[in-house]
């Protein structure tokens, strides 16, 4: 084994230092190149040996297996062994800049100030087990400049045999309940006596949370930790980490818990502080971590989805499952029956798969249930998940061909939305490969899909004629909506526009109470109640809805302002289960900016129209604000749209009149700054 090329020797531009050297540079024709190579004293023979002898030689590097990949880096697993007298195996973590803003920032962090972010991680893991903090040993650093920008900067770093990510291991291990109680209280003992070793310390990790924490059992049955990936950014202290920096720490740890639904706060507190009973002042900390924890808890969740799916991928790679020769013989395979304009039941999950290819684009749309995936054919699907990619990439990726993760690396595959929707396709997936291995089970599982299909088939009979839709399901979790409910308090600043923004509906609600008096109002969606303190003071009958049960039980706090507490209705404002005129008025407040499509608005628009009896408050976002242009000009620049849309003041009462609305007025705080924007309608 070697350098795919073979060993290179050394050149002009090549040149290998030991820890502690200079640069080299040459020019070639305007371009002034400048590499720099620090190895340690006791790694600079194998490393000779294997062939890197420039930074450009360990960049160029394509052996070894895909051990993580993210935007900036890629890390490589590369098995060295005896044959050159190194270690087992060592880890390879490219940082490379491709992008000309990367670049940019770089050249500031690296190269006019500061270090590399390749030469900071490598002294700050020798720091770090100078302090005996268990961590992986770092072997060597490199960069490369040109016409003063970094380009590119690697780290070797020894391999961590038998060690795995906590991340996984939870996943094999916890989530499964493959561990005895007993068991887990030692890994809870252990790691929280391995955290506070390494704060005890003086140092702060900045990025602990389970992706970045490798152990394995050791020969006694207990636990062994190393600490990865550290955020280098003045993290080390003379004395012992400070409480505000114990906090951030801890509480990406709990945050990585809550995502796999584990909460032993107050027993990793306990080992952590080493006492049986917290005092007051550990129980005040340990409710700091746990709120500082649940706003970074809903994007660790969906971290934990990819983690899963991602390795439910690359156990494919490893030669056992099926490999597609095209995209139509994928869908062909997972799908239980022709595309159709097929309903989404309850719990069900659409996902929208969009290929790009010479040719032009075509779209698959499939809905997973608990037992088939179908085909839909309906253009008006909401979908949980949208991934965009080329056929290529996705042929490589569920086929497990070499160049899966070059592709991932270079951006090849999007994904947006809720991540668990491509969790469920890939079980859906191993359920079906086992139940093709048997005959039996494979006419059981027809079985099953016919009496899904039959109970459907009874449920969409008895349902609405309007379209179910699946808006708000990150919600729905139980974890997101306690966050949601502490959101708009967060900072100082939310709390200025949260009251801000209850002012508006406060005076669209009373243009219409100028032209006529209303005792009841429905809002839809409530969300986890932000407006029933502002409806309370009108003194009337209030019915609360959302597509989340659990965000209306947030909102639950708000109902001891009512002398009769609201009515809680779960459903969507597409197909609102009240009958004509139910209501006085309706309030919506940032629902319209969630839905693109036109139809999708003026759907719940005609909604709002036939169950209000005297008028309609709904806000939106208007185009015409400098926030709209910032998000425009986003757009434009990264090609990503994301989850708001912006709309002109005409355009919304175009909609609204259209829907068989009558416009009062609008509010707002700033025009043309402010976004958000209320409207008042009368029917």
């Amino acid at each position: 084994m070697g350098h795919p090329d073979g060993p290179l020797p050394h050149g002009r531009g090549s040149a290998i230092r030991t820890a502690g050297d200079g640069m080299t540079s040459r020019r070639t024709g305007f371009e002034l190149r400048r590499q720099r190579y620090e190895i340690s004293t006791d790694d600079r023979p194998w490393i000779e040996r294997i062939g890197w002898r420039s930074v450009d030689d360990v960049l160029a590097w394509s052996g070894g297996g895909v051990a993580a990949v993210s935007r900036s880096s890629d890390v490589l697993e590369v098995p060295v062994g005896a044959a050159f007298d190194g270690p087992a195996n060592v880890f390879l973590k490219r940082y490379l800049y491709d992008r000309l803003e990367q670049r940019v920032k770089q050249a500031f962090r690296g190269t006019l100030i500061g270090k590399s972010r390749a030469r900071r991680e490598y002294e700050f893991l020798t720091e770090m087990r100078r302090r005996n903090v268990p961590t992986i040993r770092p072997i060597a650093y490199g960069d490369n400049y040109g016409r003063a920008f970094l380009h590119a900067s690697f780290l070797i770093t020894e391999g961590a045999d038998g060690f795995q990510s906590l991340d996984l291991f939870a996943l094999d291990a916890i989530r499964r309940k493959t561990m005895s109680r007993s068991q887990r209280r030692e890994l809870t003992r252990g790691f929280a006596v391995t955290i506070r070793k390494m704060h005890d310390a003086g140092i702060r990790h900045g990025g602990l949370f389970w992706r970045n924490v490798l152990v394995r059992v050791d020969t006694n049955g207990g636990y062994e930790f190393l600490l990865i990936d550290p955020d280098t950014h003045g993290r080390l202290n003379m004395s012992r980490v400070p409480e505000s920096g114990v906090v951030a720490d801890l509480s990406e740890l709990v945050a990585s818990g809550i995502a796999l639904g584990q909460r032993g706060l107050v027993g990793f507190m306990k080992a952590y502080f080493g006492v049986s009973r917290l005092t007051a002042n550990q129980q005040k900390l340990t409710s700091q971590v746990l709120q500082a924890a649940r706003g970074l808890a809903p994007s660790e969740h969906r971290r934990m989805a990819v983690t899963e799916a991602i390795g439910w991928l690359r156990a494919r790679s490893s030669g056992s499952g099926r490999t597609f020769d095209s995209v139509d013989n994928f869908f062909g395979w997972i799908c239980s029956g022709p595309a159709g304009s097929t309903r989404i039941a309850q719990g069900s999950m659409a996902i929208l798969f969009s290929f790009s290819e010479a040719n032009g684009a075509f779209d698959r749309t499939t809905i997973v249930d608990s037992e088939r995936v179908t085909m839909s054919s309906s253009p008006s699907t909401t979908h949980d998940l949208v991934i965009r990619t080329d056929p290529e990439t996705w042929v490589s990726i569920v086929s497990g061909h070499a160049d899966a993760f070059s592709r991932l690396r270079a951006g090849r595959l999007n994904m947006k939305g809720e991540p668990s929707a491509l969790c469920a396709l890939m079980e859906h997936l191993d359920r079906k490969e086992s139940a093709m291995n048997s005959t039996e089970a494979e006419v059981t599982m027809d079985a099953e899909a016919n009496s899904a299909s039959s109970v459907g088939s009874s449920v969409s009979e008895t349902s609405q004629q309007t379209d179910e839709r699946n808006f708000g399901h990150k919600y729905k979790i139980d974890d997101y909506a306690r966050y949601y409910s502490e959101k708009h308090a967060s900072s100082l600043g939310r709390r200025i526009s949260n009251s801000i923004e209850r002012r508006m509906i406060r005076r669209s609600l009373l243009r219409i109470k100028q032209h006529q008096s209303f005792a009841s109002v429905l809002d839809c969606p409530s969300g986890t109640g932000r407006f029933l303190p502002t409806l309370a003071s009108f003194g009337i009958s209030v019915i609360v809805m959302d597509t989340s049960g659990a965000v209306l039980r947030e909102g639950r706090k708000h109902h001891s302002l009512f002398k009769v507490p609201p009515m809680e209705l779960v459903g969507s404002a597409l197909g609102i289960a009240l009958p004509d005129d139910a209501v006085d008025v309706v309030l919506c407040s940032r629902l319209l900016h969630h839905l693109a499509d036109r139809e999708d608005r003026m759907m719940a628009l005609r909604e709002f129209a036939r169950v209000a009896r005297v008028g309609v408050v709904f806000s939106f976002f208007d185009s015409a604000s400098y926030r709209a242009w910032k998000r425009a000009r986003k757009v434009r620049r990264t090609g990503k749209t994301g989850g708001r849309h912006s709309m002109s003041r005409t355009a919304a009462v175009e909609e609204a009149v259209e829907a068989g609305l009558k416009p009062l007025g609008m509010n707002a705080l700033f025009r043309f700054h402010t976004e958000i924007t209320a409207a008042a309608f009368l029917c």
